[in-house]
């Protein structure tokens, strides 16, 4: 028996219901997003640049800018070594110099003053001769070397001296001894150096300044004890006026001692901030 042959389905390459896309059209969307990019780009650099170079062709090193300056960025103006050395100068000079206190000195000197009294009252009490009391009171209190032997020998003396005028020195020197140093005492404003409206004062805890005038050296309190002594005394007193100044002057120890150290450091550290 014969069969009749089926025929074979042929396949196409194109599908219902679907079409490719042009090549010339795929070309374009690349080209529009690659558009799209490069804007995005000019626009945020443009927006947020990274770095900018500036240019100034009228400024030059060792020149005088004849107007105002104004620059988006900070840049430094060279010195030469003459205005360099001047800013030194002048930093080291606005420092003032250091002075180290002595807080015990006042205390000793005025606990020295006292014994020298008491010894005076038992010497006034004995029955040596006066002679060989003045040279005890040297032996026992090298301070009063420097008085006078008639100074030694009138407050020796009962006779020229009464007790209650001997209290009545004691405690004009006290008085005296504490006004001393009720800011300071220096030796010399000849250490200070350079010109200095204030001092700075270093104890072992702080520091400060103070004006200058209110620290009095050896020679400035000469002047100003001799006239408290006569405000305290009358001019008749000659021998009173006498011995109390000398008391006071033979005891005075400076409690402020100039520190080239302290006043090198900082002097130095300021110098080192000049840029």
């Amino acid at each position: 028996m014969l069969r009749t042959p089926k025929k074979a389905s042929i396949s196409h390459p194109i599908e219902l219901g679907r079409e490719r896309r042009p090549a010339t059209r795929k070309g374009r969307d690349l080209y529009a997003r690659l558009g799209i990019l490069a804007v995005l780009t000019i626009v945020l650099t443009t927006l947020y640049p990274s770095g900018q170079t500036y240019e100034i062709t009228w400024f030059e090193d060792s020149t005088v800018a004849v107007e105002e300056v104004i620059a988006p960025v900070s840049f430094y103006i060279q010195k030469n070594d003459t205005e360099f050395e001047t800013e030194l100068s002048e930093a080291r000079d606005r420092v003032n110099p250091a002075f180290l206190l002595n807080a015990r000195v006042p205390i000793e000197r005025s606990g020295a003053v006292e014994a020298m009294f008491r010894d005076i009252e038992a010497l006034r009490a004995s029955q040596l001769a006066d002679s060989a009391k003045v040279e005890r009171l040297k032996l026992n209190h090298p301070e009063t070397r420097a008085i006078s032997e008639s100074t030694l020998s009138f407050l020796l003396d009962n006779a020229l001296l009464s007790a209650d005028g001997l209290d009545s020195l004691r405690t004009l020197t006290q008085r005296l001894l504490t006004m001393s140093y009720e800011v300071g005492l220096i030796e010399s404003h000849a250490q200070v150096g350079t010109p200095s409206d204030s001092l700075i004062v270093v104890d072992a805890s702080r520091e400060w300044t103070t004006h200058r005038d209110q620290v009095r050296d050896l020679e400035q309190l000469a002047v100003h004890l001799q006239e408290e002594i006569k405000a305290s005394l009358s001019l008749e007193a000659t021998r009173r006026v006498r011995g109390s100044y000398e008391l006071v002057a033979s005891f005075l120890l400076p409690n402020l001692t100039f520190s080239d150290y302290e006043t090198d450091t900082r002097r130095n550290q300021a110098a080192d901030a000049v840029s």
